[in-house]
This record gives C-alpha cells, sequence and structure tokens, in this order.
C-alpha cells in the first residue's frame, strides 16, 4: 500500500483569464416550423492575453451546445441555449488545470 499525501496551499490566490475565442465548430439544427431545436460540436482556439503566470498562451477545448432558436421573421431569431465547454490541452506546465465550463445563455440573430 502506498501512502498518498494532499498538500494544500495555505490561503488562495485569484487569477484573473483573458481569452481571445476563435470557435470552430458544425450545427445541426432539426426543424419544427418556427422553432428550431439544434445540436453543436466543435473546437474553441484560445488566446490568453492578459496574465503571465500562464505559460501555454495557446488552449484548445472542446464544445458541445444544444439550444432553441425561434424564428419571429426570416431576419430575426431568438436563441436559448447551454453550452459545456471541456479544456483539452493544460494551462500551466506544472500541473494539469484545464478550464472547464458550463453556460446558459440566450440572445438574439440577425439574419443577413
Amino acid at each position: 500500500m502506498v501512502p498518498v499525501i494532499f498538500l494544500v496551499p495555505l490561503g488562495s490566490e485569484t487569477i484573473e483569464l483573458q481569452f481571445i475565442e476563435i470557435p470552430v465548430s458544425l450545427r445541426y439544427y432539426f426543424p419544427l416550423g418556427k422553432l428550431k431545436i439544434y445540436a453543436d460540436l466543435g473546437l474553441i482556439n484560445q488566446y490568453e492575453v492578459s496574465n503571465e503566470i500562464v505559460k501555454n498562451k495557446y488552449n484548445i477545448s472542446g464544445k458541445l451546445e444544444c439550444g432553441i432558436e425561434y424564428n419571429f421573421n426570416p431576419k430575426l431569431a431568438f436563441q436559448f441555449f447551454t453550452e459545456y465547454n471541456n479544456g483539452l490541452t493544460n494551462m500551466f506546465e506544472e500541473s494539469d488545470f484545464k478550464l472547464k465550463t458550463i453556460s446558459l445563455g440566450f440572445g438574439s440573430v440577425k439574419k443577413i
């Protein structure tokens, strides 16, 4: 049997991260008249721009999104969605810290 030792830092530190994100994804719609249900799968390329503690300035996350879109007219729609992002690369060389987020959102879509 191998003893397991957990080291916990004294106190906590807040690290603010700012990214420029470039998403690349595929979306599939299931049309139901004016209402559409959709699924979105892809990658998010993230470039960290503000923090000097982060060693890997470029990170990749996987993205899974599901949502509902309601078309008010041919040029305007409203969306409600939930999105899960899971980091695929480590942000720090010394640890296996990866970003993981779950988000809810809504917005409007202006079609050209």
